[in-house]
């Protein structure tokens, strides 16, 4: 996540050179973060002012989750090679954790 000190100066000089152009896109990119940062973890989301060692707990069981994901490994079925989702061939819980190719 960005920092202030990283991101407000590069506001400044959007909202300088475009005017109220620019105000208005600056406006809009505040208003999208908070939503952008729902959609990536929406249980998270709230959760981090609500218990943040369970929040702790979420992250780390979301990092787990997503390292088993770049081995190839889920507990749903098999991860394609070429673009990492799983498994083509229709089945919803293949046997098998090994990856598949086209």
């Amino acid at each position: 996540m960005f920092d202030w000190d990283t991101v407000w100066p590069m506001f400044t000089v959007v909202m300088r050179y475009l005017g109220y152009i620019g105000v208005g896109i600056v406006v809009l990119v505040l208003l999208l973060i908070p939503q952008i940062e729902y959609r990536m973890d929406p249980k998270g989301y709230f959760l981090i002012t609500e218990d943040y060692d369970a929040y702790l707990e979420h992250k780390k069981q979301r990092r787990e989750l997503k390292m088993a994901k770049l081995d190839g490994e889920t507990s749903t079925g098999v991860l394609c090679k070429r673009c990492g989702f799983l498994s083509h061939d229709g089945e919803s819980n293949p046997k098998s954790t090994e990856q598949v190719q086209h």
